[in-house]
């Protein structure tokens, strides 16, 4: 059995949330789904534990603000 993609037991918190966008990343390619710069940005943010998840939806949330109010 190929294993290379299960998370290891001796994981830390931080590269197992990494490991999981990864793997997201992967799942939209599959379906041709490309997220764009800024999300991918935000992701990584997440992962590196400059931003919160709160804090992305915000930024989420005032972009999409701006965007309406076009």
């Amino acid at each position: 059995m190929d294993t290379h993609n299960f998370i290891p037991a001796k994981t830390t918190s931080h590269q197992a949330q990494s490991w999981a966008s990864s793997q997201a990343l992967a799942i939209l390619a599959v379906d041709g789904i490309r997220p764009s710069s800024e999300g991918v940005a935000l992701m990584r943010s997440i992962d590196a534990g400059t931003m919160t998840r709160a804090q992305a939806i915000q930024s989420i949330i005032e972009r999409a603000r701006l965007y309406a109010n076009r």
